[in-house]
């Protein structure tokens, strides 16, 4: 397997390589002769960055899109006109209209509506197998309490704010030889329930785990919270899987990660290359 990072927020460290980052994330997968996009940044730069790589994004058939926030869907519209033959999987409440709420800042994080015009858009209603070894999931029941800022998101309903309770998020799965891999987009459910109904589904934990695991807090870690990440990085080595993370984890949870996991978390940026 081939992982390629299209754009994410930690710029590639090599000198003068053109590419852009920005809070956003978008993958470009190669798996026994598949080819498929999982989200697609928060703008079009990251078909910049797809040509700067040598990814011919206009060919690639699939593109899935983990939930309806604007960090993973920006590039979708351009990648749609462009490509109009390719299919573009995502789950039907992920049309929502979302929103980040806190006194003195509200934003709007849904999906650029030019998308839902989109031909080869397929709105999901649950779980589904996309093609041979390549499947999404949702539904993810939440035993463990998410971590990080997911509190301050909301739905915006009839003309009241609703907490966002993320059933717009699916997580994608890909087969190769035998492995499977878990691209979690976001993994707002958490990453552990999303862990939980992965084994569920399969009756064992991926190989690797590849996506935000959403443990940022943008006011900073209390005790509690790094406690809270702690045990969360001690559940996660139970599970024996390598984690490629960045985006929405966020600085002090990755070093936090890092001191339970080891060399089982890798850090994602702009421009990686990961052979698996």
């Amino acid at each position: 397997m081939r992982i390629i990072v299209l754009i994410e927020n930690s710029p590639n460290p090599g000198p003068s390589s053109g590419l852009v980052s920005e809070h956003g994330l978008s993958l470009y997968v190669e798996s026994e002769g598949r080819r498929l996009i999982a989200d697609a940044g928060a703008s079009d730069a990251v078909w910049s960055n797809a040509e700067r790589l040598g990814v011919d994004w206009t060919t690639v058939p699939t593109l899935t899109v983990s939930h309806g926030h604007y960090d993973h869907t920006g590039g979708v519209p351009t990648f749609a006109r462009r490509n109009p033959s390719a299919r573009i999987y995502m789950r039907r409440e992920a049309t929502g209209d979302f929103w980040h709420v806190e006194p003195g800042d509200e934003r709007y994080l849904g999906i650029p509506r030019a998308l839902f015009a989109a031909p080869g858009l397929r709105l999901l209603d649950g779980d589904a197998e996309i093609a041979p070894g390549v499947a999404l999931f949702g539904n993810v029941e939440r035993r463990v309490k998410t971590r990080g800022d997911a509190f301050l998101m909301r739905r915006a309903a009839s003309g009241e704010w609703t907490p966002d309770d993320f059933d717009h998020e699916q997580n994608l799965v890909v087969e190769e030889r035998g492995r499977r891999f878990l691209f979690a987009g976001c993994a707002h459910a958490g990453i552990l329930n999303i862990l939980a109904r992965f084994y569920e589904r399969y009756g064992a934990y991926p190989e690797g785990v590849v996506g935000g695991l959403h443990l940022r807090c943008k006011r900073g870690y209390s005790p509690e919270n790094e406690r809270e990440i702690l045990e969360t990085a001690r559940a996660l080595k139970e599970t024996g899987a390598v984690f490629y993370t960045g985006h929405c984890t966020g600085e002090r949870p990755c070093e936090l990660l890092e001191s339970v996991l080891g060399t089982n978390l890798r850090r994602l940026h702009t421009g990686l290359i990961v052979e698996i």
